[in-house]
């Protein structure tokens, strides 16, 4: 490992416990990018973060998978190449990657969509009046989300979503509207949501990060 107090290696030394890591794999043809959180160091060889996930699985089986990691830091996007050195799934899931030799700027490229793994509330009407459900925003962009669900909303109806992106503002009573719904399982389904228009702090977050995960 560098040990020259490179300044872009010193900016991912600094990142707190659950700052947002966004990592992406190559499996094949096909790039898979989700995010988690970083958990902390151990010593000055490897870094620890919360299991990432992809439509509930983990993203790693089995260690030496190399992956890109990225994170923003007071503006400035980095990247990294690193291997995953150990998976622990028990008593809680962590993965451990090798600390990097090299810690990249960035330069910023727009990309529409941002996948994540975000605990929301979701506000719907029900046969009993409003309802309240806990779901999950996999993917998220300026304009909507698709949102993992377990109940089974109509195509057309108005939501409100609340959630606190790890990372980013606490946003409350975002409206928007179901315009698709796909059946998963025992119970679950996933919807393509439209915001409506008017939330320049969502807007805002979202720009940020898809600078990251879309480089």
């Amino acid at each position: 490992m560098n040990s020259n107090g490179d300044p872009n290696q010193n900016a991912l030394r600094a990142l707190n416990p659950g700052h947002p890591l966004f990592f992406e794999r190559r499996m094949g043809e096909r790039s898979i990018k989700t995010s988690a959180g970083l958990v902390g160091f151990e010593g000055q060889g490897y870094i620890l973060a919360h299991m990432p996930y992809v439509s509930g699985q983990p993203l790693f089986s089995n260690v030496d998978a190399e992956c890109v990691v990225r994170f923003l830091d007071r503006g400035v996007i980095y990247g990294f190449t690193s291997q995953v050195f150990h998976l622990q799934h028990k008593p809680f899931p962590l993965i451990i990657l090798t600390f990097p030799e090299n810690v990249d700027r960035i330069n910023l490229r727009s990309e529409e969509r941002l996948p994540v793994n975000v605990p929301a509330v979701v506000g719907h009407e029900h046969a009993n009046g409003n309802k309240d459900t806990e779901g999950i925003i996999v993917d998220l962009s300026r304009s909507g989300c698709r949102l993992n669900v377990p109940a089974n909303l109509d195509l057309n109806s108005q939501i409100k979503l609340s959630f606190a992106p790890e990372g980013g503002p606490k946003l409350a009573d975002i409206t928007g509207e179901i315009r698709n719904v796909r059946s998963l399982t025992e119970g679950w389904f996933e919807y393509g949501v439209a915001f409506q228009a008017g939330y320049d702090q969502l807007h805002d977050y979202v720009d940020r990060l898809v600078q990251v995960v879309g480089h």
